[in-house]
């Protein structure tokens, strides 16, 4: 009964607990952290800790692999707001909307869940969608952030009317002027938003910062009091800077907010500067990727319109330069890849159990089929002309793997290779069982000391496999390069499977691999069958 009564959720009263106490209410799980409970909160904590790794790294796919391993039932919605936090953070925005709607599925009077979602339909282009969404949140939930957010639609709808590239200047202002009524729409909503939330900065820097620029493109006087925003901005981010000093802490928002405040209500280019390098500095020590973006696109909306240029063009430098700093730091590429190639595939036959001889099975990737099978992954690659700029992904294996590695290597592309378990083990699992002549561990070790490789062990970068079962494993590092490709573009994104279509599916193997190619991207793979070769 204890048990079952954890595994429901809110809304959901299917415990026998709840049958008999239908007007019993689900516990605060988060102000419980005593007795047994604490245990729970460990692994949550624990939990979180691969999270904000994964983000320090840059790494969505990371996030979204651990989303799949919530730590326990009556905490995972807790889980699923640490990783959409996250995946919104790194700005990938298709998987955040996935891990939202996993949540929704769990409690759909969720607010804060339904806000994220308004903000990552916009951020993801859908605008109409956005705003219908919170438009309605906002009629059932007057908080400061859900009228924000609504600022924040309107706000976008104006952005898309007249800041094409490519539009010369004079044309942008003028754009921007004629749709001037959508950007008071949203000064209007920041405002509200600014009223019912005084004590959050980001409503009333916006409410300021684009009512200025919209009394500069109109020459008209705004109705809303821009003077008495000012002064409450003021005191309110002045306030959240003691109280960060106070507990010997930075905030990155503070600092770009007073930035921004000086820029614009005061004309202070030289304390702007000021904070918007504290500001920087603070966002590549958080890897703050999705907040640079942010600050940086603010102050291209007023360098685009001309507003204040002279002071904005030098705060820009500096946030743009830490982005790139932040790129450096995390070895994240500076420019995508231009293919994106992913691999599974066989092993070879280990000759005790496949083959020739009484009470073995058939034989399926024999050593006979290496020169061949490497030569149909060559011709592979070169149908869809890979080659420098591109990235493979796939596993260290004796068979498909290396063979696939070793072409990819030497056609110049850049490799990703990811194995499940450290390397002495997954030597001796899945290399030296089949390589009495050590071929194949020396076609291991030169793969993974090539400058062009990456090599990535699962169990160090996002912990080791839950219950450690052996197929789950060999899943959980196949599901982990599906989204690392996945998370790069899926529209540049090609297969590559060394697969007999005869071999029974397995979790972990290459067919069950295909099957989820298959469920993520609705796309089939290129099929080398090494029994027809």
């Amino acid at each position: 009964m204890i048990g079952a009564t954890l595994a429901a959720w809110r809304g959901r009263k299917t415990s026998p607990v709840y049958r008999f106490l239908p007007n019993l209410e689900e516990p605060a799980w988060k102000n419980l952290k005593v007795g047994d409970i604490t245990e729970v909160w460990e692994r949550l904590e624990s939990w979180q800790a691969l999270v904000a790794t994964a983000v320090s790294k840059q790494r969505p796919a990371d996030i979204l692999l651990l989303a799949d391993e919530t730590p326990n039932r009556f905490l995972e919605l807790e889980a699923i707001q640490t990783a959409v936090q996250a995946l919104l953070k790194l700005d990938s925005v298709k998987f955040a909307l996935a891990i939202i709607e996993r949540g929704l599925a769990l409690d759909p009077d969720n607010l804060w869940l339904q806000q994220q979602y308004g903000i990552a339909l916009g951020r993801a282009g859908r605008f109409h969608d956005a705003r219908a969404r919170l438009s309605e949140l906002a009629e059932r939930h007057r908080t400061g952030e859900t009228l924000s957010l609504l600022g924040l639609t309107y706000k976008d709808h104006w952005l898309r009317l007249w800041s094409k590239a490519g539009t010369p200047p004079a044309a942008r202002r003028q754009k921007a002027t004629a749709a001037a009524a959508f950007l008071e729409m949203a000064i209007d909503a920041y405002a509200k938003g600014f009223r019912a939330s005084p004590y959050d900065s980001y409503p009333g820097i916006n409410t300021l910062t684009l009512g200025r620029l919209w009394e500069n493109l109109t020459g008209r006087t705004s109705r809303v009091d821009l003077d008495l925003i000012t002064q409450g901005v003021r005191w309110t981010v002045d306030c959240i800077l003691q109280r960060c000093n106070a507990d010997l802490r930075h905030d990155y928002w503070a600092f770009a907010t007073r930035g921004e405040l000086r820029l614009v209500a005061d004309g202070d280019g030289g304390g702007a500067l000021e904070d918007f390098a504290a500001a920087a500095a603070q966002g590549v020590v958080d890897s703050n990727r999705a907040a640079l973006q942010s600050t940086r696109q603010q102050l291209d909306i007023l360098l685009d319109l001309n507003f204040r240029a002279e002071l904005v063009q030098p705060a820009r430098a500096l946030i743009a330069e830490a982005e790139t700093q932040l790129s450096v730091l995390q070895g994240a590429r500076l420019e995508r890849p231009k293919r994106i190639v992913l691999f599974s595939g066989h092993m070879i036959d280990n000759p005790k159990e496949r083959g020739e001889g009484e009470g073995k099975k058939p034989a399926r990737f024999p050593a006979t089929k290496v020169a061949a099978a490497a030569a149909a992954i060559a011709a592979h690659l070169d149908s869809i002309k890979a080659g420098p700029g591109d990235l493979a992904l796939c596993g260290g294996a004796c068979g498909g793997d290396l063979l696939f590695a070793e072409a990819c290597l030497q056609r110049g592309m850049a490799l990703e290779m990811r194995l499940p378990q450290r390397i002495p083990q997954f030597l001796h699992d899945s290399v030296t069982f089949a390589d009495s002549d050590q071929s194949w561990v020396q076609r291991f070790d030169a793969a993974m000391h090539n400058p062009q490789t990456t090599l990535l062990i699962m169990p160090d970068e996002i912990g080791p496999t839950p219950e450690g079962e052996r197929g789950k494993m060999y899943d959980r590092n196949n599901r982990w390069q599906l989204y690392s490709a996945l998370s790069l573009d899926l529209d540049t994104l090609k297969f590559i499977t060394l697969l007999d279509r005869q071999s029974i599916e397995k979790p972990g193997g290459a067919q069950h691999m295909i099957r989820r190619i298959r469920e993520y991207t609705g796309r089939e793979p290129l099929v080398i069958d090494p029994t027809a070769l």
